[in-house]
């Protein structure tokens, strides 16, 4: 029962991020399109990218806390937490280097304990 809340409440806010792009869908795809490496695709490609992170944000999340209630799914919660980790890990690459942008110091470590979260999440499912 214990491992239901830890994972609620390391998921919620992937949920929440998720909704929230959808309702500002297209400043996050002209956000994306200023980092570098993406600078270089056209925003259609942007727009697709944006659309898994939103699937993955709100698809995530749900599969997890359903397999911390039922076991058997175990192995879907694995996965799903594996995505976020990597999607985490990748967003404070792209959006919080504070190497690049000191000011993105915070966000970068609030980005790194979550990553550290979900790290401990892993074992929940395994």
């Amino acid at each position: 029962m214990l491992d239901l809340v830890y994972i609620i409440c390391i998921v919620t806010l992937f949920f929440l991020a998720g909704i929230n792009k959808i309702s500002g869908f297209s400043g996050t795809v002209k956000g994306l399109g200023t980092k570098p490496f993406f600078s270089l695709f056209p925003t259609f490609i942007h727009k697709l990218i944006i659309l898994g992170v939103i699937a993955l944000e709100i698809i995530a999340p749900i599969i997890m806390v359903i397999a911390a209630m039922y076991p058997l799914y175990s192995s879907y919660g694995y996965y799903s937490c594996v995505g976020l980790l990597l999607f985490t890990i990748a967003a404070n690459v792209v959006y919080h280097n504070f190497l690049v942008v000191p000011s993105q110091r915070m966000a970068f470590l609030k980005n790194l304990s979550i990553i550290g979260g979900l790290g401990c999440a892993l074992r929940i499912f395994s």
